[in-house]
């Protein structure tokens, strides 16, 4: 189910981060849509949910990293392109999305695209820039928001009334 479902019905996803409650909201969205697919009864918390549909992330962390590999996309292009001159000053205009992704990073304490790829010769072709950004990804944003998809799990773990023991679980290592 994940593997064409998810990504086609968020598409597009990476810009409601303007929203203020864009990540309760999203979460809200796909945990009605997993009791609706699953006929699950509302009191089973969000984590069982994820692991019933065999989901290792919040939808909110998916938007986020949908979001993080357009930022970086933008970024790694040469310094002439108009797309990335946009960036720029969207960069220094508060509201904007570029500046929304920004503090996003700055909350994970991950490097910022442009410099992770300070120390690493310039892109110039397409496939080159593609790959940069495939290894961002993987490199600085995958173990970062790995990190925090697990903190949020075990916090929410903590949460519930009698929980089960955490190794029950299927954890993001697990994945």
């Amino acid at each position: 189910m994940d593997v064409q479902v998810i990504p086609r019905a968020t598409f597009g996803a990476a810009f409601l981060i303007l929203r203020a409650d864009w990540a309760r909201r999203a979460d809200a969205a796909l945990d009605r849509w997993i009791r609706w697919m699953l006929r699950i009864p509302t009191k089973v918390p969000r984590i069982r949910l994820l692991w019933e549909a065999d989901l290792p992330h919040r939808l909110s962390t998916r938007i986020l990293v949908s979001a993080f590999n357009l930022y970086a996309r933008i970024q790694l292009l040469p310094e002439t392109h108009p797309c990335k001159q946009v960036m720029q000053i969207a960069l220094e205009a508060s509201g904007t999305w570029a500046r929304t992704v920004s503090l996003h990073l700055t909350e994970l304490e991950v490097q910022d695209p442009v410099q992770w790829n300070s120390t690493r010769s310039a892109c110039q072709t397409p496939e080159a820039r593609k790959r940069r950004v495939k290894k961002y990804m993987q490199e600085v944003m995958g173990p970062a928001m790995h990190a925090k998809e697990q903190a949020c799990q075990m916090a929410e773990l903590r949460r519930l009334p009698d929980p089960l023991p955490a190794d029950t679980w299927r954890t993001l290592a697990d994945a």
